[in-house]
Parts: C-alpha cells; structure tokens; sequence
C-alpha cells in the first residue's frame, strides 16, 4: 500500500483534493435516494462521520488545522490557554499501524506514540513555546489510567458535548478500540474519563515519562504497563 506521507508534496496536496470529493458525493448520493429508500439512506447516513474522519484528515493536517505532536497524537488549542490532545485519525491507523498485530503489540505501539508526543510538548514547553499556566487535555481508552495519575495527569468524568462526540463516531471508536484490544469490542462512553495536565506538572515529570518509554520500548510480554515508583 502506497504511504501518502511518503510522496511529494504535489503528489499530497492532489491526493488530498480528490479524497474531499468522495464524503460530499456520498452525502450527494444519500441525499438522492432519500425519498425512495428512507431506512437504508438513513442507515448509511451512520458512516459519514467516519467518512469524513478518514478521507478529509490529509487535507487538515496539509493546510495546518490538523497539528501533530506525534504520528498518532493531535494537538490544538481550544482557548484560554487550554489545549486537547486527541487521538490520531482513522486516516492516521491506516498509515502508521496497519501492520501491528492487534492486541498487546497495537497498544503499546500506540503508547509509545502517545509518549513521544508528550515529549514534544514537554521540549515546546521547555523552550518557552507554550506558557506554563496552560493546561491539556485528553480522553481516551488507551491510556492506563494509574499510569497516568503517575505521571501526573488528574481524572474528572468526561462532559455531555464529548460524549455527544463520542456517539457519533461510535463505529470509529468500536473499530479502534477493538484493534487496542484484539478482539471486538464496544467502548463504554458512559465510562470515559478525561484526563489533564498542566504544563509545569507536565514538564516536572519528564523523567517518568522518559521511563515510562523506556519500559514500553523494552517490554516483550507485560501486559499492563506501569511507571516505576
């Protein structure tokens, strides 16, 4: 399969263009045959946000509304120095994790790229790019949560418009978090905890995160990834 980060950038700024086209047809399409087949278009009208996930997230990251602080961790500011870290794009899996085995293998490679992006932003921070005062967020299933309280992070129950986000693109989060998992399964929304961080903590724990890599780096056959005390 071809990679698309690989090509030049013509190459990706065409590739990119033409993947537009194919949400806005399929939602022209549904549109058609709405009168006719009512059930069926509304059926189908369940993929268009994983359709536009997929095929609109090179055109994002190309014309910068999509920033990476990774190959698998996002990065944007939502105001008042606060910031989301979300998950990469179904796009993203495609590209980066289409040959790790489901299961343990996946999950731990996604770890690693959630950790090198916390590493970034701790340089970003380091460097004066980002004030201390700010604060990150996060949710997702990926992210061992004692691990996280160890490095750091404070755990609050997710708000109703996330979750509102987390049900329309449920069949995204279903797929993905079986992959994590290897086997299928359905996330629990009504469970999703959003983790958070300020940049100072963040930055004053920069040797946990450095090991914590290390450990997943090493690792072989744990199954449950833990920060040394």
């Amino acid at each position: 399969m071809i990679n698309f980060y690989n090509q030049n950038i013509t190459a990706q700024w065409m590739l990119a263009v033409l993947m537009l086209m194919v949400p806005l047809l399929f939602v022209l399409f549904l549109l058609n045959i709405f009168r006719e087949y009512t059930i069926t278009a509304c059926f189908l009208a369940l993929f268009v946000p994983s359709l536009v996930q997929f095929f609109v997230a090179p055109f994002a990251k190309l014309t910068g509304h999509h920033q990476y602080l990774s190959s698998m961790l996002l990065f944007y500011s939502v105001g008042n120095k606060k910031y989301a870290l979300p998950n990469g794009t179904s796009f993203d899996y495609l590209m980066h994790m289409r040959n790790v085995k489901p299961g343990f293998n996946f999950n731990k490679r996604l770890l690693v790229f959630y950790i090198d992006g916390l590493l970034r932003l701790v340089d970003k921070i380091e460097a004066n790019e980002i004030e201390e005062a700010s604060v990150f967020q996060g949710s997702s299933y990926f992210f061992n949560e004692r691990t996280a309280k160890r490095l750091g992070f404070n755990s609050e129950n997710t708000n109703r418009f996330l979750k509102i986000h987390f049900c329309i693109n449920f069949i995204d989060l279903t797929w993905m978090y079986s992959l994590s998992q290897g086997r299928l399964s359905f996330p629990n929304i009504t469970k999703i905890q959003t983790i958070s961080i300020s940049a100072t903590t963040l930055a004053l724990n920069k040797e946990k995160i450095l090991k914590l890599r290390l450990s997943l780096t090493k690792s072989r056959s744990r199954k449950t990834i833990e920060v040394e005390k």
